[in-house]
């Protein structure tokens, strides 16, 4: 394998990304033993990865320590680093976020010839008209879509060292820094910017590159050759996918390594999943949505939906203790 595996991650001792990224650096080293792994950082997170935190240096071939703008935090630095990626490292890259875990080798991506690719957001094709959230923030940067656009998900991208690239990502970092000054600091709708204002579309993938398992990944979800489990919402302490779980993080934070139990999760990452797991259908999704909001507190806010839910409980008993 000649393409580098490249990873971002600003970190510190408060939050457990450097964790996510070692699950995901030992699962790419685990089936890719020839590859060039690397992780782009800034000097702040770099001085942090030392003691019990290095393990991750085990599986790397390099910490790549790049400055950042004064003033940014940790979420600002991750975006600067990863715009920039292109003028960053030299030659072939796969750039992979850290909430992802690698299940085959990805020797194939050396076949691929195109100046950039990725996979669609959540596998879908997105119809304008549905889109009431995403087209605010894309006439907030002034960006106009078509109807049925595929909307490349940044989360897994493929950049060979090619001056359409190179164009692409610094189009890329300038539509992020304009979508700062409109208060959208995330690089996911600068990147779909990026593509209309360079005049290149970034080319679609099969979703096995980037299987996003909250997205419509079933189709792909068997021969996935990377698994990504952070795509779209959802709670960490309630996720389904159980090496999405916060409890995974905080184990392997307490322990500065992988333990046999996580280790045995990673090798069989379409199986991961908790007892009980049912899939939702898109009809059934929406209904749940749309007709009754109070899913999305019980689905992504679990302490507040008790806090709620409290008094409703109380008068029930109450009610069927009268009876």
């Amino acid at each position: 394998m000649k393409t580098k595996i490249v990873y971002v991650v600003t970190c510190s001792e408060k939050n457990t990304y450097l964790e996510q990224a070692l699950l995901s650096v030992y699962s790419a080293r685990l089936h890719n033993p020839a590859a060039e792994i690397y992780v782009v950082t800034d000097s702040e997170s770099a001085d942090s990865i030392t003691g019990i935190r290095s393990e991750i240096k085990k599986y790397l071939t390099d910490i790549l320590v790049f400055d950042t703008p004064d003033g940014f935090n940790a979420m600002k630095k991750s975006r600067y680093l990863k715009t920039n990626l292109r003028e960053l490292i030299k030659g072939d890259f796969v750039y992979i976020d850290t909430d992802t875990v690698i299940c085959q080798p990805l020797d194939e991506v050396d076949e691929i010839e195109e100046d950039v690719s990725g996979v669609a957001n959540r596998h879908l094709i997105y119809k304008v008209s549905e889109m009431k959230e995403a087209n605010s923030t894309f006439r907030k940067l002034n960006v106009e879509v078509k109807e049925d656009f595929v909307y490349i998900n940044g989360g897994m991208l493929i950049a060979k060292d090619t001056p359409i690239a190179h164009k692409l990502f610094k189009a890329w970092y300038d539509s992020w820094v304009f979508a700062g000054t409109k208060g959208i600091f995330m690089d996911q709708a600068a990147l779909h910017r990026a593509e209309i204002i360079s005049g290149y579309k970034i080319h679609e993938l099969s979703g096995v590159w980037n299987c996003q398992i909250e997205g419509c990944c079933l189709n792909y979800l068997h021969d996935a050759k990377i698994l990504h489990f952070y795509a779209v919402g959802g709670s960490g302490k309630t996720s389904a996918y159980l090496l999405r779980q916060d409890s995974i993080y905080d184990k392997i934070k307490a322990d500065g390594n992988l333990s046999d139990d996580i280790k045995a999760l990673i090798s069989k990452p379409h199986q991961s999943f908790a007892p009980g797991s049912s899939i939702v259908s898109d009809t059934k999704r929406k209904f749940m949505v749309e007709a009754n909001p109070l899913f999305l507190i019980y689905r992504d806010h679990p302490r507040l939906w008790k806090i709620l839910i409290y008094p409703f409980k109380l008068a029930f008993r109450s009610y069927t203790h009268k009876k």
